[in-house]
Parts: C-alpha cells; sequence; structure tokens
C-alpha cells in the first residue's frame, strides 16, 4: 500500500473479518514507503484487543514500486499458497478462496474481469480501451492466451512463484504480464477466476498514468520477450537486489512471521 490512510479504516475491517475466518491463514499489509502515515494506521488497529492475530504489517522505506514489493513479498514468504490482492480491495475478498482452492489443480491462478461478464461501469472508457489494446499486444506479441492479465487479483503454489518472482525483471505496471509469460515459458499449469469489480472501487484512484505508463509497459513487454525467450526450469537466476530498503516488522506480530506452511496463503496489498 502506499498513501493510503483514508483508506484504511474500511480495508482493515473486510480484512479483519475474512482473517477471522480463515484463522490458518496468515494477511500480511504491507506499506511502501507511505508518507501519510498509513503504516501507522494499520499499526494502531492492530493493537485493538479484538483485532485477529494472524494479520501483521510490513513496513518498507523507502517506496519502491508495486512490482518490486511484490516480487520480494513473495520471495519471502513460506506459505504453500501464496496470494497478492491490490490494498484498497478492488475485488471481493471471498475471491481469495477460490484462488486458494484452483491452487489444488494449478500452478499459477489469475483473476480475469473478463470472464467475469459483468458491466464495468466503474472504468472509464479510455481506461478500458487502453487496457484492451495492451492486453491484445501482450496476447500477441507473448503468445499467451490470457484476455485479462493486468488485475490486481493472482496466486502462486510457492515452489513455482519462486522460480517466477527470481525471473522478474519488469519495474512497471507491466509486470503482471511478464509474471504469465514466463509461467507458460516454464510449463506452468495457468488457470483463471472471475474477477468480479466491486461496485464502490473507482479507478479514479489509481497511480497509473494514462499517457506515460502504455508505452512505458509495452516497451517492456518487447524486452521481457526478448530477455525470457530461452527460459528454462532449470536456469540459474539470481533475483535481482532488492534496493536499500528498511523493512520493518509489527512488534505484536513477529512470533507469524517465522511460522511454518501450517499458514497457508499470504495476502498482499500493494497499490501503487
Amino acid at each position: 500500500m502506499y498513501n493510503e490512510s483514508s483508506l484504511i479504516p474500511s480495508v482493515f475491517t473486510k480484512v479483519s473479518a475474512h482473517a477471522r475466518s480463515h484463522p490458518t491463514w496468515l494477511y500480511r499489509f504491507v506499506d511502501d514507503g507511505s508518507t501519510d502515515g498509513t503504516p501507522d494506521v494499520i499499526e494502531e488497529l492492530l493493537r485493538e484487543p479484538n483485532c485477529p492475530p494472524n494479520i501483521i504489517l510490513l513496513r518498507r522505506t523507502p517506496n519502491t514500486g508495486k512490482a518490486t514489493v511484490i516480487q520480494q513479498s513473495m520471495l519471502s514468504a513460506q506459505e504453500e499458497h501464496l496470494l497478492f490482492t491490490d490494498g484498497d480491495l478492488a475485488y471481493p475478498l471471498e475471491l481469495l478462496d477460490q484462488l486458494n482452492d484452483q491452487l489444488s489443480t494449478y500452478d499459477v491462478v489469475i483473476g480475469s474481469r473478463t470472464l467475469a461478464n459483468t458491466p464495468q461501469t466503474n472504468i472509464r472508457l479510455v481506461r478500458r480501451i487502453l487496457g484492451g489494446g495492451f492486453n491484445f499486444l501482450v496476447r500477441a506479441l507473448t503468445g499467451t492466451k490470457h484476455h485479462d492479465t493486468q488485475a490486481g487479483l493472482k496466486g502462486f503454489r510457492n515452489i513455482p512463484a519462486n522460480a517466477l518472482f527470481r525471473r522478474q525483471k519488469v519495474r512497471n505496471f507491466a509486470f503482471d504480464a511478464e509474471l504469465i509469460f514466463l509461467a507458460h515459458r516454464l510449463n506452468l499449469r495457468v488457470g483463471e477466476i472471475a474477477a468480479t469489480v466491486e461496485p464502490s472501487h473507482s479507478y479514479k484512484k489509481s497511480k497509473m498514468n494514462l499517457l506515460k505508463d502504455p508505452p512505458r509497459m509495452l516497451m517492456s513487454i518487447v524486452k521481457m520477450r526478448i530477455t525470457h525467450r530461452g527460459a528454462k526450469w532449470n536456469d540459474e537466476n539470481p533475483v535481482d537486489a532488492d534496493p536499500e530498503v528498511r523493512i520493518e516488522i509489527c512488534p505484536e506480530a513477529q512470533g507469524l512471521v517465522s511460522s511454518t506452511p501450517s499458514h497457508e496463503p499470504a495476502e498482499i496489498g500493494a497499490e501503487n
């Protein structure tokens, strides 16, 4: 999450309810160097006596961007199933259960707004056109079949996740497409679920610049197509070094961080 202090109370309420009904799951809020007090608000809520014990906060400084946050968080997680969703909860948390269930069959499961087949009235026309155009180019340039690579709702089995995120190079919003392309290059099983956007969600607050980011994303797709053209499962792939980042774990939850895979999925919020 990045500078989302105004959303935290409502988001935390929803996550807490889901955490109570899934006591063996571990939920991670990951703050990416917010400057508006976002992690302070989360930490205060974590201290509430009725807060579920399976929610933790990771505070990262400085800001490094969504792609890096998710990559480093996934590589450090030990759980058997790893799930992430955007920190503004654009999608109902119940979809995490569907992701988790599908991971019994697939190595990677992605949310697809196309499969939802419901009117996306809260998405501006220009965003829909750009998004559709980008996904068309992804399919054309990579040979993958998925009509929506960009939904912030994805799940991975642990070992395949490690193979994918160690190879991740893209640092902008095209990182989702890179992960899916890599999954197919490594012959992983990729499944999809319908991802319905919450009616109350607004894309007006998105950090994406609709003028500058699409060309950068397109160039990233071309570059990663070249970079990963010969990717194989047994390749040596030293992960890019994490920038000079300080990570602080909420003190009340430090005991959970080293937990064994009995805490099945990890939920990561990083909308920036």
